[in-house]
């Protein structure tokens, strides 16, 4: 599902090496594999040692995958890869699990330490997660605000039909008085930086 492949799914070139760097610009210096981070976090967590911030966003990655296999997938006939459904469908995917792996990791037995890193710099849909945060910002929505509705929506709602009820609930929960409608437009723009940031000046005065 990640087209960054941060963690191995069905394709072979997802167990190759990724640089973090190149990925991200962030200046980590190792190349990482996602399945031989994964790997080692399983020893250590059976070790009952401290994971690093690359083992435990590798474990972040796996829960993304299993959330989408919790979702209720409807028929995606007729949606393509680049659709704005499919992007808010991953946006919404990505944005809970950042926020509830470490409930997953402490049924492990392990104390999550790297969750805020984790939540600014893990690689899977990065432009498009920074962009909804920012969004939240500008409504003056905090994390606690809509995370337990944000995962009843993602559980719960056809996936393919995640607009209407993300844009009512932020709606419902901003502190400022943007219209609905160009709440609408900046969510369907996620995916595109310079169209977001324009539409973003039109979300509140």
């Amino acid at each position: 599902h990640r087209d960054l492949h941060s963690f191995p799914t069905r394709r072979s070139s997802d167990l190759t090496w990724v640089s973090y760097t190149e990925a991200t610009g962030i200046p980590v210096t190792v190349k990482w594999s996602p399945a031989g981070a994964m790997m080692d976090a399983f020893i250590k967590i059976n070790r009952g040692e401290q994971l690093t911030f690359l083992e435990e966003y590798a474990l972040e990655s796996l829960w993304h995958e299993i959330q989408h296999n919790r979702q209720n997938a409807g028929v995606s006939i007729g949606i393509g890869k680049k659709s704005q459904r499919r992007m808010l469908m991953e946006v919404v995917n990505q944005w809970t699990a950042r926020r509830t792996y470490p409930a997953v990791l402490k049924e492990l037995g392990i104390e999550p330490v790297h969750m805020e890193m984790v939540k600014a710099q893990g690689l899977g849909y990065r432009g498009w997660i920074r962009n909804f945060d920012t969004l939240l910002a500008k409504l003056g929505i905090s994390d606690d605000n809509i995370l337990e509705q944000l995962v009843q929506i993602n559980e719960g709602v056809n996936r393919w039909n995640f607009k209407a009820p993300v844009t009512d609930m932020l709606f419902r929960a901003q502190q400022t008085s943007a219209d609905r409608s160009d709440i609408g437009r900046a969510i369907d723009a996620l995916d595109d930086d310079v169209k977001f940031n324009q539409l973003l000046a039109r979300v509140t005065p």
